[in-house]
Order: structure tokens, then C-alpha cells, then sequence
């Protein structure tokens, strides 16, 4: 329950610096695109038993409350970060510098869930476990110590940076 209350805070973290950092109603339509995909994704994906998790959180249908603050949390933050990065580097978020803060956005949140979020959550903390099928691709999670499939860090890379497309083009 300690994750649910930290994740609760850190996506409270991110909603705000998305409001203070672009404009409000477009922060208000990229909340609610990252908070729909990730409520009906986890819902459909996880209803397709691809993975399972464990009943330790209040849950709504197949998805425990915590996964929509989970992915507003890291999504949020790390377009945030990226934006300040591409400023660093002299480039506007808002228009020449969008697909970099994109990328950037999606390349976080994929290292996040590779370094931290599956090692972590997943395998020491076992809130959810993930169900592979024999494969090729299991031979090679397997080979190189990964605990979700391939296919998982992927999504981690491109919901965030398409989600961070949106958003962004949508501004111009």
C-alpha cells in the first residue's frame, strides 16, 4: 500500500508541473489520454492473461488502483524532464524540439520500466507475475535476465512517446 501512496504522490507531482509548465487545457486532454489508455490497455491486456496481479491493492475489474497514477506518475515526469533537457540543448518543446522531447519521453520511461519498475515491482515485490509462453522471445528474455517480455518494454517506450506526440503537436 506504501507504492500506491508514493505513486499517488509523485503523479500529483507530475499533474502539477504539467499545468504549471504548458498550457492548461491541453495538460487537462494528456492526463486524459494517458489515464484512458492505461485504464482500458491494463484492462484489456491483463483481462487477456498475459500477466496477473496479485490481490494486494484495491482493484477495479482487472486493474488495481494504482496503475493509473503509476503511469500518470512516470509518463508526466518524464516528459517533463525531457523538455527541460531539450531546452538545455537550446530547442523549444512546443515546436522545434517536440519529436526529441518525445523520444526522450519514451526512451525514460523504457529504462525506467527495464531498471526499475520489473526488477522491482515485479520480480522482488511480486505485485504482478507475467505468464510467457515458450518462444524465441522467451529464450531471450531468459538469456539476458529480463522479467517481462519484450513486447512490455516496448509499449513502455511507445504509449509515452506517442502520448508525448500528441500532446505536444497538439500545442502548436
Amino acid at each position: 500500500m506504501k507504492e500506491l501512496i508514493i505513486f499517488s504522490i509523485f503523479a500529483l507531482i507530475g499533474i502539477i508541473g504539467v499545468f504549471l509548465f504548458y498550457d492548461p487545457l491541453y495538460s487537462a486532454l494528456f492526463l486524459i489520454i494517458i489515464t484512458a489508455v492505461a485504464f482500458f490497455g491494463e484492462n484489456i491486456v491483463s483481462g487477456m492473461g498475459y500477466y496477473t496481479y496479485r490481490r494486494v491493492w484495491p482493484f477495479y475489474q482487472n486493474i488495481p488502483f494504482f496503475i493509473v497514477p503509476f503511469w500518470i506518475a512516470f509518463i508526466t515526469l518524464s516528459n517533463i524532464g525531457s523538455a527541460f533537457v531539450v531546452m538545455s540543448l537550446g530547442l523549444d518543446p512546443r515546436t522545434n524540439g517536440i519529436l526529441t522531447t518525445a523520444f526522450l519521453t519514451g526512451g525514460a520511461c523504457f529504462i525506467l520500466d527495464l531498471l526499475f519498475i520489473e526488477p522491482y515491482l515485479c520480480r522482488k515485490k511480486g505485485y504482478w507475475m507475467w505468464k510467457m509462453k515458450k518462444s524465441i522471445l522467451t529464450k531471450i528474455n531468459h538469456r539476458n535476465n529480463l522479467t517481462a517480455p519484450i513486447g512490455n518494454y516496448i509499449v513502455w517506450f511507445l504509449f509515452p512517446f506517442l502520448s508525448s506526440c500528441i500532446f505536444l503537436l497538439s500545442q502548436i
